[in-house]
């Protein structure tokens, strides 16, 4: 062998052991500019979640809040409801009572008519 195959040999030799290391480099500095990206993006989606269970965790705060003066609100009403009902059985009552009354000023009145009527009919009969 030559001393000129021998450099070319060697000249090779080198040449695909650096193209070896570069290509190395390139694909470590590749992976790393990939699992910066992918950590970027993981961080990202990290604090949308943050950010999202905060909104959530106001929104169930509202909620509750809501919920508990629906309750009240609840309640009032039942209250309310439960004096109208009451109410309403007084005014029933009262007209009832007030009917009776009606009906038995009428009988009454009806009575008296009749007996006019009665003594009229004697006064002609006589």
């Amino acid at each position: 062998m030559t001393h000129v195959q021998k450099h070319f040999e060697t000249t090779c030799e080198n040449t695909a052991d650096y193209l070896l290391l570069y290509f190395d480099q390139q694909l470590d500095s590749f992976v790393m500019a990939d699992t910066s990206i992918i950590l970027s993006g993981i961080e990202y989606k990290i604090r949308k979640l943050i950010d999202e269970n905060l909104s959530l965790k106001k929104t169930v705060a509202d909620l509750h809040n809501e919920v508990l003066n629906l309750r009240l609100h609840e309640k009032e009403l039942i209250l309310q409801n439960k004096d109208l009902t009451e109410k309403i059985e007084q005014k029933i009552m009262a007209d009832a009572f007030s009917s009776e009354k009606e009906i038995e000023e009428g009988r009454k009145r009806i009575q008296a008519l009749m007996q006019e009527i009665e003594q009229c009919i004697a006064l002609i009969n006589k």
